[in-house]
């Protein structure tokens, strides 16, 4: 292997969930059931060598204004 593999492991629970890589949306989970668990390759989000800069937004369900207090999440 020539270059390292970079994975983000996802964990939410009783969310919608978004990342974004360097401005780029990359993994999105919408769902009512609301519970994913995922290790998610980003090798090709990553346009160049340094600095990566990533945000996550957690959101709650469709139809709801604020997120349930049984809210979990890990990255």
């Amino acid at each position: 292997m020539t270059r390292p593999l970079y994975n983000l492991e996802i964990k939410a629970f009783h969310c919608s969930v978004e990342l974004w890589l360097n401005d780029i949306i990359i993994f999105s989970h919408f769902s009512e059931n609301g519970s994913v668990w995922i290790d998610w390759p980003i090798n090709q989000f990553i346009l160049e060598a340094g600095i990566q800069h990533y945000e996550v937004r957690i959101i709650p369900y469709k139809n709801q204004s604020t997120l349930s207090h049984n809210v979990e999440v890990e990255f």
